[in-house]
C-alpha cells in the first residue's frame, strides 16, 4: 500500500512590484496553494471544497476552470502514487474521488482516467 499521498508543501512565488501595484498574484500560486492544502491533510478526503476554493481565492483566482489541466495533473500524480503497488484500495479510490475538479468539487472525471496507462 502506498503512503498517504505524494504531495509536499512548496513555497509560493513572491509577487513582483508590478503585481503588488496592480493587486494581482502569480497565477501558479493558486495551484501551489491547493497542493499545499492537500499536503497538510492526513487524508485527501479531509480537504473540503471550500478549503480548495479559499486557497485559490487567496491568490486571486475565483474559479478553478482556468486550472483544468493542472488539477488533472494533481489527480494523475496521486493516481500514479496509488498504483505504485499495482493495486487500488477502497481508501485510495475515495481519496482520488476527493481531489477537486475544475469546479472545486470532488473529482467527477475519475472514471475517464485510463488506469492501464498508469500500470507498468
Amino acid at each position: 500500500m502506498a503512503t498517504a499521498h505524494p504531495f509536499s508543501e512548496q513555497a509560493v512565488r513572491s509577487r513582483s512590484w508590478f503585481q503588488r501595484l496592480l493587486g494581482t498574484h502569480p497565477r501558479e500560486n493558486a495551484i501551489l496553494a491547493i497542493q499545499n492544502c492537500l499536503a497538510r491533510a492526513d487524508s485527501l478526503r479531509d480537504v473540503t471544497p471550500s478549503e480548495i476554493l479559499d486557497a485559490a481565492a487567496e491568490h486571486g483566482v475565483e474559479t478553478l476552470t482556468v486550472f483544468d489541466a493542472e488539477l488533472r495533473g494533481i489527480f494523475e500524480k496521486h493516481l500514479a502514487h496509488c498504483l505504485e503497488d499495482q493495486a487500488l484500495t477502497e481508501e485510495e479510490i475515495e481519496d482520488l474521488a476527493a481531489i477537486p475538479s475544475s469546479g472545486g468539487r470532488p473529482n467527477s472525471s475519475f472514471d475517464t482516467v485510463p488506469l492501464t496507462s498508469m500500470v507498468q
